[in-house]
């Protein structure tokens, strides 16, 4: 490529101070099997299996000075009756509401198409 195609394709050259990456974590699950032999591609080969010891993770917290909680009486819970929806509860009105302005766009079209010119009276 000829430096003055490379300069249309590119008008902006020059030092760059400040540069931000960005990159998202990837993790890989799948299941091992004993006695087999994997090979990481394309990843970090000194990565380690993971650790789930959950002690680590809640040091610091004295079991014996957490507030203790206890379950309850029960308490019946108050039946509210189902109401259906507005929709359906007054599909009579919708009705007559979609036919009033299925009506009136019918007549305004009529109205409309009377008023236009009949081929014969064009000049």
């Amino acid at each position: 490529m000829n430096r003055s195609r490379w300069r249309a394709l590119a008008p902006h050259t020059g030092t760059c101070r400040r540069v931000s990456l960005y990159r998202r974590d990837t993790s890989l699950v799948f299941q091992a099997q004993s006695g087999q032999v994997y090979t990481l591609i394309g990843g970090n080969p000194k990565v380690e299996g993971a650790n789930y010891d959950l002690a680590k993770s809640i040091q610091g917290i004295d079991e014996f000075t957490l507030p203790l909680v206890s379950i309850g009486p029960s308490t019946a819970i108050q039946h509210k009756e189902q109401i259906s929806p507005w929709t359906e509860r007054h599909s009579t009105l919708l009705w007559i509401i979609l036919v009033l302005v299925v009506g009136t766009m019918l007549i305004l079209i009529v109205r409309n198409l009377k008023k236009l010119p009949s081929f014969q009276e064009r000049p």
